[in-house]
């Protein structure tokens, strides 16, 4: 026999069915609410800080991945931060990089240098929105030679 017991607590279980369910559906109240902010981000790469090198010319630093070699032509300074993007930073595991410097006219400033970096993600709109990028910095210093030049 159905009592107005059982009736409500039929009633009970079926409307915390249907909001479970829509629940579900909405991906959860953090991701249904979750307003990202549209702030940019320079692609994924390694920031190369050069010592020992006078200001003034242009170099042209060139960091490889065992994916991708990519060249960014910069002006230096003394303790230079120079980025250099490299689509080969994927993620936070380590990677193995190679680091070479050349003046204008092709003189090696920095010798080829192989270093393992360990990215850091970056996610300037928060977790779960996008962009996300990879970035590592490494220290490299100008041979003697090209110093005094």
């Amino acid at each position: 026999m159905v009592t107005k017991r059982r009736v409500r607590a039929a009633q009970r279980i079926g409307v915390l069915v249907v909001l479970s369910l829509a629940a579900c559906g909405s991906g959860g109240p953090d991701v249904a609410s979750k307003a990202c902010t549209s702030m940019g981000l320079d692609p994924s790469g390694v920031s190369v800080n050069i010592s020992g090198l006078s200001t003034g010319s242009g170099v042209a630093i060139v960091v490889c991945t065992p994916l991708k070699c990519t060249t960014a032509n910069q002006k230096y300074t003394d303790a230079y931060r120079s980025p250099v993007p490299n689509a080969g930073i994927k993620s936070v595991d380590p990677v193995k990089i190679t680091v070479t410097v050349r003046d204008a006219a092709g003189q090696v400033l920095v010798p080829k240098k192989t270093l393992t970096v360990t990215p850091m993600r970056n996610q300037p709109n928060g977790a779960g929105c996008n962009p996300i990028g990879y970035f590592a910095t490494v220290d490299v210093a100008a041979s003697s030679a090209a110093a005094n030049s």
